[in-house]
């Protein structure tokens, strides 16, 4: 069993170094428009943006000591590290994302169970309620005095309270019993849930019967995926498109394939699909050797066993 890591510190450093990043980024280019139009010259600018600069370039370079010193020795680190493109930053923004997740079994109480019975099961694991976001307060309607009260299972419009927020509120008021709890890799028994966890799995097109499409953030819907780690894997495709090595490789073959297919594929979908596939087989490389890291079962992958898939190895992207 490796060291453990507070996974959420890591991840406050890691989601730091990337908003300071951003930001030192937009001063860099706000810089070079102001010299470019004549307004400001650079030697000028600096002398105004210099300080805040210097802080933020300061500021990046420390936070991204930290990841690494936090990562050092841990068996998954080390291995995210010996494939080429991939250095503490990647690494530590991924180990962050999944090392903090949690999830419970839990138990409400009878009154709830009956008005909720196809959404609650004791033996279902959930998003453990510390890591539930504050249900949004809705609007009601003015109160009048011979207006009927809404039902406690009731949100104050009069609908029923999504599931999520009564298991929320549940907790908040010391009346939701957990029965069992896992974090981190535990989370995650086939890599299936890490891929639909990262938002690089398919759901049913609803437009095309029988046709399957990535997830999307919807306006006012809870998408149950992470925006952060689906990111994260377009980082990662840019870094070896960049880099080389064998990811590189995957990719290339990839969009290769894509652009010969019948009917012809337009090439931002190509390429789109041939990072997707890149990303997909590094997570479940990182998670192969964390499970094993942590003596948990690594099932073997349904493309292997039902589609005839090649098996690969962690050990074969190692450069």
């Amino acid at each position: 069993m490796p060291d453990l890591i507070n996974f959420n510190l890591l991840r406050l450093l890691v989601r730091s170094y990337y908003d300071i990043q951003k930001l030192r980024i937009a001063y860099d280019l706000r810089l070079q428009d102001l010299d470019r139009r004549k307004i400001l010259f650079k030697q000028d600018a600096e002398q105004h943006y210099g300080v805040s600069y210097n802080h933020l370039e300061t500021a990046e370079k420390e936070l991204n000591k930290s990841v690494k010193n936090i990562l050092a020795g841990h068996p998954v680190a080390e291995y995210c590290q010996s494939i080429r493109g991939i250095g503490p930053t990647l690494t530590g923004a991924f180990m962050a994302e999944v090392g903090s997740d949690r999830e419970a079994q839990v138990r409400i109480p009878p009154r709830w169970a009956k008005v909720y019975a196809v959404e609650h099961s004791e033996e279902k694991w959930i998003t453990h309620p510390l890591r539930m976001k504050k249900p949004k307060k809705r609007r009601s309607p003015e109160s009048e005095d011979d207006e009927q009260q809404p039902a406690e299972d009731e949100d104050p419009a009069g609908e029923r309270l999504p599931y999520h927020d009564l298991i929320f509120k549940l907790f908040e008021h010391d009346e939701l019993t957990i029965l069992n709890e896992r974090k981190g890799i535990a989370c995650f028994p086939k890599v299936t849930r890490l891929w639909a966890y990262a938002g690089l799995g398919v759901i049913p097109d609803p437009e095309n019967p029988g046709a399957c499409k990535a997830p999307k953030r919807q306006k006012g819907k809870r998408h149950n995926w992470n925006p952060f780690l689906k990111t994260l894997a377009f980082k990662c495709s840019d870094s070896w498109i960049k880099t080389g090595g064998k990811f590189r490789g995957i990719y290339d073959s990839e969009k290769a394939a894509q652009l010969a297919r019948v009917p012809a594929v337009p090439k931002w979908l190509a390429d789109k699909r041939a990072r997707r596939k890149a990303a997909k087989i590094f997570y479940s490389m990182a998670w192969e050797v964390w499970r094993r890291s942590e003596g948990l079962d690594v099932p073997p992958f349904y493309a292997v066993t039902k589609l005839g898939h090649e098996a690969l190895h962690p050990e074969d992207f190692v450069e």
